[in-house]
């Protein structure tokens, strides 16, 4: 019998696969040959919540070709001075939560990654949309959102 139950266990083990795929890919590139390096679009992206999850995230985006660190959301001022200087980002695409909006009008990024408390998913990816500005990533936990948002 497939419940509820059962549809959210296999879909947090897809998004958890899906996850993990991502980060053995960027680890993967890195070992191609450099006569195979990748010369195409780069995806530029700001994380939204610098806290673990975020860390691990930065971390493995270093490794990768196809996507880089461009900028972050974060209502840590001291957090924030510390991913500048550990990621070489700019302050034109530092954002805090209260003008994230404006990164609409950022060419140097292309999506926005929410990487906040899953309590705090929704406003926030609602707001992205809303705004119709980047594309936004998000956690596993947005398929327990997608009854919510569709009211």
């Amino acid at each position: 019998m497939y419940n509820r139950r059962s549809f959210l266990r296999s879909s947090g083990l897809s998004a958890v696969a899906l996850n993990l795929y991502s980060v053995v890919s960027c680890q993967n590139d890195e070992h191609e040959s450099s006569a195979s390096s990748y010369d195409g679009p780069v995806l530029r992206v700001a994380i939204m919540g610098i806290g673990i999850y975020g860390n691990i995230v930065a971390s493995a985006m270093q490794q990768c070709r196809k996507a880089k660190l461009a900028g972050v959301i974060s209502g840590s001022p001291t957090k924030v001075k510390v991913w500048q200087a550990k990621y070489q980002l700019v302050d034109k695409n530092i954002y805090d939560y209260s003008n994230f909006d404006e990164i609409k009008n950022n060419p140097d990024i292309d999506t926005i990654y929410v990487i906040v408390p899953s309590f705090l998913h929704k406003p926030y990816v609602l707001r992205a949309a809303k705004n119709r500005q980047t594309r936004y990533m998000c956690k596993a936990t947005w398929f327990k959102m997608q009854h919510k948002v569709r009211k």
